[in-house]
């Protein structure tokens, strides 16, 4: 029977060879300026995922750079620079089941919205979309008629995602569950 220590060693080397064969799997180029964002992103899932808070999170293949340019040029308009950034490393993903997702461009949408926006993912499961301006290619968060957060940086929207599942202080499942019951109580 293998010791404690022993199975814990090979529990993190294996974890961290997961985590290593993920990196190289999903491909992060070395020269995307959002790759130590993505990094990031990236321990911030594995780690909800050791807790058992993860949702259902996917990244998949890097878009194709000439459905980038068809799109722009269809469209008339430029794609934010650290967008397509983000879609040279994954077209299409979904963050902690419903944290966020992003869009490929195919699924860039105007539907509901002024018209001046293109629609790029979603935040939060709650009807709030990700947009970028078509008019200065600015990010915001947009719900129910209303701007959330502004940025010029894609990076910043990565940022939103660590904040809003931080709001409770980052509680474990555990202490968001006796937190609930406290409040049940009172």
């Amino acid at each position: 029977m293998m010791s404690r220590n022993v199975m814990l060693s090979a529990f993190c080397f294996l974890r961290k060879e997961r985590i290593i064969n993920m990196y190289t799997k999903i491909g992060i180029p070395e020269n995307n300026s959002l790759k130590s964002k993505i990094e990031e992103l990236y321990e911030w899932c594995d780690k909800r995922d050791n807790d058992d808070e993860l949702g259902k999170t996917y990244f998949n293949e890097p878009i194709d750079e000439d459905k980038l340019n068809k799109w722009e040029e269809a469209n008339g308009v430029k794609i934010p620079e650290t967008y397509k950034e983000w879609l040279r490393f994954t077209e299409k993903c979904l963050i902690d089941g419903s944290s966020a997702m992003f869009w490929g461009t195919d699924d860039f949408h105007h539907n509901f919205m002024p018209d001046n926006l293109t629609v790029i993912g979603e935040m939060s499961g709650d009807g709030e979309v990700v947009c970028f301006s078509n008019d200065n290619g600015e990010f915001m968060g947009y719900y129910e008629g209303d701007i959330t957060y502004r940025t010029n940086d894609f990076s910043q929207v990565i940022d939103q995602i660590f904040e809003r599942n931080s709001a409770w202080g980052g509680m474990s499942k555990e202490a968001m569950e006796l937190f609930m019951k406290f409040c049940e109580e009172e």
